[in-house]
């Protein structure tokens, strides 16, 4: 379904208004964990994955999100982490957490294409990767890939 949105080309002149299609929200359902070490980044992803309708429970950096998924009774179905991290970076959280929680599906993110970690990264099995930036839309259909698989 879409819903679409008339809006100026540009208030100073005054032009007309141009069609601009947005995609109704997806929803989501799942426990997910979030692990992301930038604050608005977390914050904001946090807020949309709600929205969607997911469970989520977040953590700032590597060590919280080993401590969350020991702490936690009930397992995640899915981990959306940052690949790349000061402490630690997402391919070894995943191997950290794999033998608490093994069924727990991995949807990597990552804005450092150059960087060595995701230069020669292969996903396989329960892993999944989404560049950043991406869209809501793009976040959408990663993570029901993701959790599908």
């Amino acid at each position: 379904r879409e819903i679409w949105i008339y809006l100026p080309r540009s208030a100073a002149t005054g032009a007309t208004a141009e069609p601009v299609a947005v995609s109704a929200a997806p929803s989501g359902a799942g426990r997910i964990l979030l692990v992301e070490d930038d604050d608005l980044l977390r914050a904001s992803l946090e807020r949309r994955l709600r929205n969607w309708g997911y469970a989520v429970a977040t953590a700032r950096d590597p060590i919280e999100a080993i401590e969350l998924v020991r702490d936690e009774p009930q397992p995640f179905n899915l981990m959306l982490t940052d690949l790349v991290m000061p402490q630690m970076d997402g391919r070894t959280l995943a191997a950290r957490i794999q033998p608490a929680s093994p069924d727990t599906k991995i949807l990597f993110m990552s804005g450092y294409t150059q960087h060595g970690s995701v230069k020669t990264f292969e996903v396989s099995g329960r892993e999944h990767f989404i560049a950043k930036p991406f869209t809501g839309d793009q976040l959408a259909r990663a993570l029901r890939h993701a959790l599908t698989a």
